[in-house]
Protein backbone atom coordinates (compact mmCIF):
# COMPACT_ATOMS: atom_id res chain seq x y z
CA UNK A 1 0.00 0.00 0.00
CA UNK A 2 1.71 2.85 -1.11
CA UNK A 3 1.48 6.85 0.66
CA UNK A 4 -0.54 9.34 -0.70
CA UNK A 5 1.69 11.59 -2.75
CA UNK A 6 2.06 15.36 -0.59
CA UNK A 7 1.77 13.11 2.97
CA UNK A 8 4.67 11.88 4.92
CA UNK A 9 4.24 9.46 7.28
CA UNK A 10 6.71 10.41 10.12
CA UNK A 11 5.13 14.23 10.36
CA UNK A 12 2.02 12.73 12.93
CA UNK A 13 4.43 10.37 14.57
CA UNK A 14 6.80 13.20 15.02
CA UNK A 15 3.48 15.06 16.05
CA UNK A 16 2.22 12.74 18.50
CA UNK A 17 5.75 12.56 20.45
CA UNK A 18 5.41 15.88 21.40
CA UNK A 19 1.77 16.77 22.14
CA UNK A 20 1.85 12.92 23.81
CA UNK A 21 3.80 14.13 26.85
CA UNK A 22 3.05 18.07 27.24
CA UNK A 23 -0.53 16.73 26.97
CA UNK A 24 0.35 14.62 29.85
CA UNK A 25 2.40 16.87 31.74
CA UNK A 26 -0.47 19.45 31.55
CA UNK A 27 -2.64 16.77 33.05
CA UNK A 28 0.17 16.01 36.32
CA UNK A 29 0.25 19.93 36.57
CA UNK A 30 -3.71 19.98 36.77
CA UNK A 31 -4.15 17.13 39.14
CA UNK A 32 -1.48 18.90 41.59
CA UNK A 33 -3.05 22.28 41.52
CA UNK A 34 -6.38 20.64 41.94
CA UNK A 35 -5.07 18.56 44.65
CA UNK A 36 -3.80 21.15 46.53
CA UNK A 37 -6.19 23.49 45.98
CA UNK A 38 -8.36 20.85 47.89
CA UNK A 39 -6.58 19.78 50.92
CA UNK A 40 -4.61 23.30 51.68
CA UNK A 41 -5.62 24.39 55.18
CA UNK A 42 -8.19 27.41 55.04
CA UNK A 43 -6.69 30.77 55.93
CA UNK A 44 -6.24 32.04 59.15
CA UNK A 45 -6.48 28.21 60.69
CA UNK A 46 -4.83 27.26 63.48
CA UNK A 47 -2.20 24.18 63.62
CA UNK A 48 -3.55 21.41 66.77
CA UNK A 49 -1.00 21.47 69.85
CA UNK A 50 0.06 18.16 68.72
CA UNK A 51 1.67 19.27 65.10
CA UNK A 52 2.52 22.34 67.24
CA UNK A 53 4.37 20.07 69.47
CA UNK A 54 5.63 17.48 66.99
CA UNK A 55 7.08 20.48 64.75
CA UNK A 56 9.00 21.65 67.63
CA UNK A 57 10.40 18.32 68.39
CA UNK A 58 11.39 17.75 64.92
CA UNK A 59 13.38 21.29 64.98
CA UNK A 60 15.25 20.79 68.38
CA UNK A 61 16.34 17.59 66.51
CA UNK A 62 17.44 18.67 63.62
CA UNK A 63 19.10 21.49 65.97
CA UNK A 64 21.16 18.94 67.70
CA UNK A 65 22.01 17.22 64.64
CA UNK A 66 23.34 20.16 62.87
CA UNK A 67 25.83 21.36 65.98
CA UNK A 68 27.24 17.72 66.11
CA UNK A 69 28.11 17.86 62.20
CA UNK A 70 29.45 21.37 62.63
CA UNK A 71 31.28 20.60 65.72
CA UNK A 72 32.99 17.26 64.16
CA UNK A 73 33.97 19.76 61.24
CA UNK A 74 36.15 21.79 63.56
CA UNK A 75 40.20 20.93 64.39
CA UNK A 76 40.37 17.77 66.60
CA UNK A 77 41.51 19.13 69.80
CA UNK A 78 41.26 22.79 69.42
CA UNK A 79 39.34 24.80 72.57
CA UNK A 80 36.49 25.16 69.46
CA UNK A 81 35.97 21.89 69.11
CA UNK A 82 35.64 21.48 72.54
CA UNK A 83 33.41 24.43 73.34
CA UNK A 84 31.08 23.29 70.38
CA UNK A 85 31.08 19.60 71.95
CA UNK A 86 29.81 20.58 75.21
CA UNK A 87 27.27 22.80 74.13
CA UNK A 88 25.82 19.63 71.64
CA UNK A 89 25.79 17.93 74.44
CA UNK A 90 23.92 20.45 76.49
CA UNK A 91 21.26 20.80 73.98
CA UNK A 92 20.57 16.91 73.71
CA UNK A 93 20.50 16.80 77.65
CA UNK A 94 17.83 19.25 77.25
CA UNK A 95 16.61 17.63 74.11
CA UNK A 96 16.00 14.64 76.16
CA UNK A 97 14.72 16.08 79.59
CA UNK A 98 12.05 17.81 77.53
CA UNK A 99 11.18 14.71 75.43
CA UNK A 100 12.60 12.28 77.10
CA UNK A 101 13.92 10.62 73.87
CA UNK A 102 16.65 11.10 72.45
CA UNK A 103 18.08 12.21 68.54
Amino acid sequence: MSNPPGRNPTKGGALQQVLFPGGAAALVALLFFVYGSVHREPEGAVPSQQQVVAQEKSAAKDAVELCRSRATALPAGSSEAKIAQDACQLMQTQYEQTYRLTP
